[in-house]
């Protein structure tokens, strides 16, 4: 008979009718899965529908999998460069942080050395305020005691020297101190020297036992080697003499380890005769360069050990010239304190600062290597090749001196640097630590990333595979035309339920319960769907129950009905396979078929009936069988078929 066909069907006396949304097939392949049905028997199902069945299984799956290809490659490639992104950025910021902290660390070891440069500027300046105004009190002391003894210059002797001259050291730092008066008579000093000089020596000369040695008898000048004794006057060009003034070491501060340097002419000393010159004109204090009296002296000759004139540990030294003022405001003598540069700048710094190199500089082309660390400077050695060139660029330069004290000899020049020893109580773990925790927190961004991506990727391969499957299911359930339909409805159904306005839905919550049911749920999200429905003239259809099947389910577990209708159905669903029937749908125990669509044909009527002979006898076989394991009153259960 002739049949408008929707799909899936319902029935009415004449006509089969089939309303088909994306429900209905979701229901259909939630009804096939409740009674053992995979998708195998889906694929094998769609066969029996026609010729083109197998065609149209194939077309669907294969425009799915080019979209899959196409999807894959964007995600693969969005993969790939939100990782790339997160990497370069992790790089960047990890490098980034390691230069900033490292950068950190650098301008705190420049600050530093800035402030220790000058604490050093500070504490030079104060050295050389505290070594003139030592001096001067010294001086002053001297010129008192001679006043005050009625001795004439040169003349005189200070019986309290060295008392007085210890604390001139402790406030200066020098290493050794002379009194040396200004002698124009040379033979009236040899005389006195020699009557006076167990006043600087301990020595006495009219003591039988002689326990030091006496000083030199006359006064005198190194030359080749050998000392060689001063004269008074010296001839001019007219042939007349011309008076001539000797500055004789006489009392020193401590003695001397040989008494025989007494008596030695400074000014017979290049450097020292052109500081007493300043000295003279000028009145005032002077701070020669660096002197080395050994050779002047004949060290290794008069075997000076311990004399303070030696060059020793304590580097080189320079001599720090004061007057001494007499009467009529004439200079009538000198102190003459040896000043070793790594004694006097002793305590430049706070204990405990960083080592720094200082390389002293002078006008007159002397350079000089030292290490200040805290409160103890080193002599390193002369030159400055001990620079690192590494810290060259952060020289710094302090010029020593006192306002005070004439440099018209040579001035002096403080050039520091920073030493790789200072660095390295700057170089901490903070830029590794600081880049550590840097990269680990973008290498977890980076992890966290990758397992959300491979959960992501997993999640969707599983709705790949349940797209693939339920586009396999329309093609299996439904024509290429009536697929395409179905699909293209339920795209724009999606489109409009998105559409929906708070409005209709307010519209639909405030009604009164007649208007309310007048609403359908279509009208009210604003769908109207267009039913598919195609007429197919002659077909037959199958309605099937099973008699008695209310009364013997009642009295049975769930299990046992799911059995008897797993077992009764799934045979049908073969014999349906295998005769070429379209099985509609299974309600509980009502099984509903139809012949001549969706591929029409001309025996539908024929074939449905061999299938209805064909499912009565499988269901006598199956009731016996199963009433073993089922329960008695299984074997009477029997089918009732009705064919339209």
């Amino acid at each position: 008979m002739s049949s408008p066909s929707h799909y899936p069907s319902t029935t009415n006396k004449n006509k089969v009718m089939t309303l088909s949304t994306i429900d209905s097939v979701e229901f259909e392949a939630e009804s096939t899965r409740s009674f053992g049905m995979n998708s195998a028997d889906i694929d094998n199902k769609s066969g029996s529908g026609g010729g083109s069945a197998g065609e149209k299984k194939e077309s669907a799956p294969k425009h799915n999998s080019v979209l899959t290809k196409t999807e894959k490659t964007t995600i693969r490639m969005s993969r790939i460069i939100v990782l790339f992104v997160l990497v370069l950025a992790g790089v960047t910021a990890t490098v980034l942080t390691s230069m900033l902290t490292t950068d950190w660390e650098k301008q705190d070891f420049e600050s530093h050395f800035k402030s220790l440069v000058k604490e050093l500027n500070d504490t030079s300046k104060l050295i050389a305020e505290n070594g003139y105004y030592a001096a001067l009190a010294f001086s002053t002391a001297i010129t008192t005691y001679a006043a005050t003894s009625q001795q004439s210059w040169p003349n005189a002797t200070i019986a309290s020297f060295e008392a007085q001259c210890i604390s001139y050291r402790g406030a200066t730092g020098a290493h050794s101190v002379f009194l040396a008066p200004f002698v124009t008579d040379v033979q009236a000093w040899n005389q006195y020297s020699n009557e006076h000089q167990g006043l600087v020596t301990g020595y006495n000369s009219n003591s039988s036992s002689t326990t030091v040695d006496p000083i030199a008898p006359q006064l005198f000048r190194r030359q080749d080697g050998a000392n060689v004794a001063e004269i008074t006057t010296n001839p001019k060009n007219d042939g007349t003499t011309q008076q001539q003034q000797f500055l004789p070491i006489w009392q020193a501060c401590p003695a001397p380890a040989d008494p025989r340097v007494v008596n030695f002419n400074l000014l017979s000393v290049p450097q020292i005769s052109a500081a007493v010159t300043v000295m003279l004109d000028t009145k005032g204090p002077v701070l020669t360069d660096v002197v080395d009296l050994s050779q002047e002296l004949g060290v290794q000759e008069l075997d000076l050990e311990a004399d303070a004139l030696a060059d020793g540990d304590n580097g080189p030294k320079s001599v720090f010239l004061f007057p001494i003022i007499g009467q009529d405001n004439i200079v009538v003598g000198a102190t003459v304190a040896f000043m070793p540069w790594a004694q006097l700048l002793s305590n430049s710094l706070h204990d405990g600062s960083d080592v720094i190199l200082m390389v002293l500089r002078n006008s007159c082309g002397q350079v000089h290597s030292f290490s200040i660390g805290g409160s103890v400077t080193t002599y390193i050695g002369p030159g400055d090749s001990y620079i690192d060139p590494d810290y060259a660029e952060f020289e710094r330069v302090v010029l020593f001196g006192s306002s005070q004290i004439n440099e018209r000899t040579c001035t002096v020049e403080l050039h520091l640097f920073p030493t790789m020893e200072m660095e390295a109580m700057y170089e901490t773990v903070r830029p590794e630590v600081y880049t550590g925790v840097v990269a680990g927190v973008f290498l977890f961004a980076a992890i966290v990333f990758i397992a959300y991506d491979c959960l992501l990727d997993l999640r969707l391969k599983k709705l790949s595979k349940a797209a693939t499957k339920s586009a396999t299911l329309v093609a299996s359930l439904f024509p290429d035309g009536v697929r395409s339909r179905l699909l293209d409805e339920s795209a724009h159904s999606s489109k409009d339920v998105t559409r929906t306005t708070r409005g209709q839905l307010r519209q639909y919550l405030n009604a009164d319960d007649s208007t309310r049911l007048s609403m359908s749920g279509a009208n009210l999200i604003g769908i109207h769907s267009k039913p598919i429905a195609d007429l197919f003239p002659n077909t037959t259809v199958l309605f099937a129950d099973i008699a008695g099947f209310t009364a013997w389910s009642s009295v049975r577990e769930p299990s046992q009905v799911f059995t008897l209708l797993e077992s009764v159905y799934s045979a049908f669903d073969k014999s349906a396979q295998y005769r070429g029937v379209f099985k509609v749908e299974t309600v509980g125990d009502c099984y509903m078929a139809v012949t001549g669509l969706p591929e029409p044909r001309d025996d539908h009527a024929v074939a449905m009936s061999r299938f209805a002979r064909d499912c009565m006898i499988k269901m006598n076989d199956l009731t016996k069988k199963l009433e073993l394991t089922l329960g008695p009153d299984t074997g009477d259960l029997a089918m009732r078929f009705g064919l339209h």
